[in-house]
């Protein structure tokens, strides 16, 4: 499981990066229309919260 999400986050990645080799990814989302903008803004917003470790820790710089 955590592996199929890791690989899906190094694909996703590696496809922003080579759109951006391209264009400006900015600019052109920008120009879109605000529903896109906001569809786009809302899915990256709730991968972070569905996928993201929010627990408390130790701050992993302390062990070195």
């Amino acid at each position: 499981s955590d592996l199929i999400i890791i690989l899906i986050a190094i694909l996703t990645m590696q496809i922003i990066y080579l759109l951006q080799r391209k264009t400006d990814m900015w600019e052109s989302l920008s120009k879109k229309p605000f529903y896109i903008r906001w569809t786009l803004y809302s899915i990256l917003f709730w991968t972070i919260i569905v996928f993201g470790e929010f627990g408390k820790r130790q701050f992993i710089y302390f062990a070195f």
